[in-house]
């Protein structure tokens, strides 16, 4: 799962402009929101970002919900 910081965004648009799948756009605050149901889970809002505000944090969910595994 991939989040936009609203601390980090400075609505810029370039994430908007690169999704494949049209997920992101700009809400009334003019920060960049990720639909989640359309992201396919490309990463290419991650690269193009220049301020780092995009993130992959379903490693960071896993950890900290854990795993099906009883571990």
């Amino acid at each position: 799962m991939f989040h936009i910081s609203k601390n980090k965004c400075v609505g810029c648009g370039l994430c908007k402009a690169k999704c494949p799948t049209k997920a992101i756009s700009i809400n009334d605050q003019g920060f960049a929101v990720i639909n989640q149901e359309k992201c396919i889970q490309c990463g290419l809002c991650v690269e193009v970002c220049p301020q780092g505000a995009s993130k992959n944090i379903t490693e960071k969910l896993t950890f900290a919900i854990g795993t099906d595994d009883g571990k």
